[in-house]
């Protein structure tokens, strides 16, 4: 009998690859996505390796998270609250812009702002230490204040990109990589 390479206990074990998991959890055009932007990151020099959590991997640039990749787990819905929004997807990837402000220029004269504007974690309460009141704190991101974004989380987290999202994100990971040389 084959190990359950969905469950935490077996993926402790082999360190699954990202693109070995992914087929349990999407088809179709979003398989397609994933596989392709595991591909695109392994040729950008920054390959994906289980990141000892359950369906998660991570992605290193110059000894630092550049990314994470996510698989759907019940951890997403461990509330009603996130149950609504995690509850509804199948991956998410967060970039780890660290350097946004060296590149921001870029980003707004390619009109990629409105991305990471829509794609905000805002603080829903999760289980990070930002909740006060009110939760989270307000940001200046790109010219644009934002309210409630989670403290503990990355600034963005892009649920279930389509192709335009994707483009996004490779984009926005090239000059973060730049950026760290």
């Amino acid at each position: 009998m084959t190990p359950d390479i969905t469950t935490l206990r077996v993926q402790r074990e082999t360190k699954p690859k990202f693109e070995d998991v992914l087929p349990v959890y999407l088809d179709g055009e979003m398989k397609e996505s994933a596989l392709n932007f595991a591909t695109w990151i392994h040729e950008n020099k920054m390959p994906l390796k289980w990141a000892g959590l359950h369906n998660a991997w991570k992605a290193m640039c110059k000894g630092k998270a550049i990314c994470y990749v996510r698989l759907y787990n019940d951890g997403w819905s461990n509330s009603e609250h996130l149950k609504n929004v995690y509850g509804k997807h199948l991956w998410v990837i967060t970039p780890h812009l660290l350097n946004l402000n060296s590149y921001a220029e870029t980003v707004i004269s390619e009109n990629m702002q409105n991305f990471i504007w829509d794609n905000v974690h805002h603080c829903m309460f999760c289980r990070t230490p930002c909740h006060g009141n009110p939760p989270g704190k307000d940001v200046m991101v790109l010219g644009k204040d934002i309210k409630s974004i989670c403290i503990g989380r990355q600034l963005v987290w892009a649920f279930d990109p389509d192709e335009a999202g994707m483009s996004m994100l490779n984009r926005l990971l090239v000059l973060e990589q730049k950026s760290r040389s």
